[in-house]
């Protein structure tokens, strides 16, 4: 008798679940069969990726996958929500599947790809789903799943959180006129070390940021095109009046990748780019390699490091008259760990000095001197730089050593000859090195990285020293 008198579009037990979405008065009747219809990929399954993979997978999707190749850490539980403790050390897409399927969500169907995004993985995977979400950290990983989807016409969603701020835009809407990831006017002011690892993180805004994606995914699903997101969104957590504002810079550049047209060409420019740096032209053809740290040739190794902090100089094969540990993290970390009797000096105030003083060398040379507590110093001076891994002190090395040392028989920097330990550093041959400045002739400094810095040494040697 109820089959002859009612109707029903959707099972009982399908309406019962989904009936508050149902009820929304602006959502397409049709619009939860659309929904069950869509493959969605999510790309990164940190702080954004979390609330992302939590919130669509009681959407009932087609399909949701998963793509990261990390692991579950202490430290990220603060902030990537779908990660339990107890899931420490395991692959962080299937530690997300299985806090959804304990949270009652046997129906999803997560498809997990537990390794990072490349290009060869990329071309295979992107191409079976219909929206793609990017929820990583890594500029160069961002080109290239931009290029995938443009190669692959799949809608882009795209969001960003560091420190207070986060940032949201969907791509690749339509191939007339919506612009795509590279089309960014600023793009090539991002680099690779502006990451929320290096800068920080109120969970807060991934959480934020993360559910913004999820909705637009829902609002793209439905068919909601019209009202998805038109402009850049930028959020600051800090602002009291306006923390959401949108920015009109969401135009295609008709000299880009997405406005050729041509899926040969765009195949092309994606064999032909390695995809390991940031800094790459949308209309190069070659990406900018070495996303690693090559050797320098004043790095000191871990081992030598260790033999100069219990007063072995034998590594610098000169006598050494005063060491200086010179630590250029931000101050909030070296304020919370860090190298006894190192003298702080953030980086970017350092960067800052430079540039107030760029036309005045003898200012600089004093302030340098200065801060480094070696103006009285005189003989062989060594200073080595720290930082959290190794990248920031390799700048300033490589400035101080330009900055303060020099050929004294041709005015050029001298090569330093390699060292033959195993330890794959470099030493310093001191013959005709001399001060390039005329007010310490009483002293010559020389400039280490430490190399990997603190997170080589929390590795490899002090397991109980924290990392920030």
């Amino acid at each position: 008798m109820e089959a002859d008198l009612f109707y029903k579009n959707f099972d009982k037990e399908i309406i019962d679940k989904y009936a508050k979405y149902m009820n929304i008065q602006d959502i397409p009747c049709d619009s939860l069969e659309k929904i069950f219809q869509t493959k969605v990929l999510i790309i990164g399954l940190g702080g954004l990726g979390s609330p992302v993979c939590l919130y669509l997978s009681k959407f009932g999707f087609k399909a949701i996958g998963l793509i990261d190749g990390d692991t579950v850490e202490v430290s990220n539980l603060q902030r990537q929500i779908i990660h339990a403790e107890k899931h420490t050390g395991m692959n962080k897409t299937l530690s997300a599947k299985l806090t959804v399927k304990n949270m009652g969500n046997d129906d999803a169907n997560i498809k997990c790809y537990p390794f990072y995004l490349d290009k060869k993985n990329g071309l295979q995977i992107v191409k079976d789903y219909d929206i793609v979400v990017d929820c990583t950290d890594n500029i160069a990983t961002r080109f290239l799943i931009n290029d995938l989807c443009v190669l692959y016409k799949k809608k882009l969603i795209f969001g960003s959180a560091l420190g207070l701020y986060g940032q949201l835009n969907v791509f690749n809407m339509t191939k007339e006129t919506s612009n795509c990831y590279r089309c960014l006017q600023n793009f090539n002011n991002h680099t690779e070390q502006n990451d929320c690892d290096e800068n920080g993180i109120l969970s807060t805004v991934t959480g934020i940021i993360g559910i913004l994606q999820a909705n637009e995914v829902i609002k793209l699903s439905a068919n909601l095109h019209q009202e998805t997101l038109q402009n850049f969104l930028t959020y600051n957590s800090l602002a009291s009046r306006r923390p959401f504002e949108t920015l009109n810079i969401n135009r295609k550049n008709q000299n880009c990748l997405c406005a050729w047209g041509d899926s040969a060409r765009l195949r092309e420019f994606i064999d032909r780019n390695d995809y390991q740096g940031g800094g790459a032209s949308p209309t190069d053809l070659a990406c900018v390699s070495g996303k690693g740290i090559s050797a320098y040739q004043y790095d000191i190794g871990i081992v030598h490091f260790l033999q100069v902090m219990n007063n072995d100089f034998s590594f610098f094969q000169f006598p050494v008259d005063h060491l200086c540990i010179l630590d250029i993290r931000k101050y909030n970390n070296a304020n919370v760990y860090g190298l006894k009797n190192s003298i702080k000096w953030s980086f970017y105030d350092i960067m800052e000095s430079i540039n107030n003083y760029a036309n005045s060398s003898n200012q600089l040379t004093q302030l340098i001197l200065d801060k480094l507590q070696i103006s009285t110093r005189t003989g062989n001076v060594v200073v080595i730089v720290i930082c959290r891994r190794g990248i920031d002190s390799l700048k300033i090395a490589k400035y101080f050593n330009n900055f303060f040392l020099v050929d004294s028989t041709e005015g050029n920097k001298t090569s330093p000859r390699q060292d033959s330990s195993t330890d794959t550093t470099l030493q310093i041959c001191t013959n005709q090195k001399t001060a390039n400045k005329s007010d310490f002739q009483d002293k010559q400094i020389f400039t280490y990285n430490m190399k990997g810095g603190y997170l080589e040494l929390q590795k490899r040697v002090f397991k109980n020293l924290p990392f920030l």
